[in-house]
């Protein structure tokens, strides 16, 4: 139960702000140990991870920043409640290896915008079947894991930002998101407008839990119209 309460809060507070709670307002989880893995160094990776890693820091978790490598140290990782892997998309054998035998026992795993799209065996063991690009007008949370977010649980976002008209892909607008099919229909949590699946939770048969995500609560909250 801690480990599903963990990865709710991981991602859920990421969402804190959608109606203008005052921070202060925000709960505060000391003591929880969450393990932060470097991105690739480009722009369009890095953004999302520094702004999940702000929201971690807003609620007070212990963070400890590191390159993949440490995922080849099955003992380094036993000490934290959490392992974010955020969007990063390649990891070596070794790497995939220790985060498996993570989840193994009993670890929680968060990533998102897709996660490790480019590693078939980690997708593999967070329960994603496949994915698929999408352009999303809006998503549609699943209340039993998300809780109440809103009225209808929708985030919909706006055709401009700004001066910036979002991407267009046939004379349609969207924001950039990836489609995770889950290997099992009942760990889907998130779908856009379109019913293109954008969230999987997974539990492990060694008692871990993983979450991956197609979009980024932190940033994506931002754009919510209304």
């Amino acid at each position: 139960m801690k480990k599903i309460m963990l990865i709710a809060l991981a991602a859920g507070c990421c969402l804190g702000g959608l109606h203008g709670e005052n921070v202060r307002d925000y709960k505060d989880y000391r003591g929880y140990r969450v393990l932060t893995v470097k991105p690739e160094p480009y722009l369009w990776l890095l953004g999302p991870y520094h702004t999940t890693r702000s929201a971690f820091h807003l609620h007070n978790f212990e963070m400890v920043e590191s390159g993949p490598e440490i995922l080849e140290h099955p003992e380094k990782l036993a000490s934290f409640d959490l392992i974010y892997i955020g969007t990063r998309r390649k990891f070596t054998p070794e790497q995939a290896d220790g985060l498996i035998g993570y989840l193994s026992k009993n670890g929680a795993v968060y990533a998102n915008w897709g996660g490790p799209l480019q590693t078939r065996r980690l997708l593999d063991a967070l329960g994603v079947e496949k994915n698929c690009p999408d352009m999303a007008k809006g998503i549609v949370l699943n209340g039993k894991f998300w809780g109440q977010i809103n009225a209808d649980n929708k985030l919909i976002f706006p055709e401009w930002v700004g001066h910036v008209k979002m991407r267009t892909k046939k004379g349609m607008y969207g924001h950039e998101m990836c489609g995770l099919h889950a290997a099992s229909k009942e760990d889907e949590i998130a779908r856009d407008l379109q019913n293109i699946p954008l969230g999987v939770f997974h539990r492990t048969a060694g008692g871990g839990r993983a979450l991956t995500l197609g979009f980024v609560p932190e940033n994506n909250k931002t754009y919510v119209n209304g």
